[in-house]
């Protein structure tokens, strides 16, 4: 009755715990745009053309803007925050490729990010948090430990459509779906099952999480 977990080894959890510090920076980035557009709009600013793409173009036009004295200070003062979230979040991703370069899982994350659709970050990140692809022995453990699984609970003889818990790695999970969006405009066959899903599903968003198992048991194969 009792069940085993998996406990990483300590350079593993190291490197996890490395991911996620990128991981909270990347969430602090989007806070920080999120208060600039905010601002904008409060003071009635139209937003620079490129803004929705953080372009450097974008941002110098934000700092030349015309304003209030103390409006403008606050604005500096939040694109100072913008810049150096940017800058510290690829200093970390680039020490943490350095260290992951050094150990045996580089192989791995190359053939990860070979799937089309699967850039660097998602393979990365899909590498650290599984950690060990191999103590899972089915698809469908793979599938629930990301949150991917339909949970379904009926005492009847027909089984309903299940619907997905929001447990596992929740990060990697929108990273994955993410990607799904990519694997489809990038792959005739994953193009294909999209519309397979959709056709009995008649939801698009329950087909991309469908395609998300399904990439996740395809990059779970691969890792191992």
């Amino acid at each position: 009755m009792v069940k085993s977990i998996a406990v990483p080894r300590e350079e593993e959890e190291a490197l996890r715990a490395l991911l996620r510090r990128r991981q909270q920076l990347t969430e602090s980035l989007v806070r920080v745009k999120q208060r600039i557009k905010s601002l904008l709009l409060y003071i009635g600013q139209t937003e620079p053309h490129g803004l929705r793409s953080w372009t450097d173009k974008s941002i110098r036009q934000l700092e030349n803007m015309s304003l209030n004295d103390a409006y403008q200070i606050l604005l500096k003062s939040l694109i100072r925050q913008l810049r150096f979230v940017q800058d510290e979040r690829q200093i970390v991703l680039n020490q943490l490729q350095s260290l992951i370069s050094k150990t045996d899982q580089q192989n791995r994350l190359g053939c990860l990010s070979s799937v089309p659709g699967v850039g660097s970050i998602t393979a990365l990140t899909f590498l650290l948090e599984v950690f060990n692809p191999q103590r899972f022995n089915r698809a469908e453990e793979i599938a629930s430990y990301l949150g991917l699984a339909p949970m379904v609970h009926h005492s009847g003889e027909q089984t309903p459509p299940g619907k997905l818990q929001p447990v596992g790695q929740a990060c990697l999970r929108s990273l994955l779906i993410e990607a799904v969006w990519m694997w489809k405009t990038k792959d005739e066959g994953a193009r294909t099952m999209y519309n397979n899903f959709l056709s009995k599903m008649g939801i698009p968003q329950k087909a991309i999480c469908a395609m998300a198992r399904r990439l996740a048991i395809i990059l779970w194969r691969i890792a191992c």
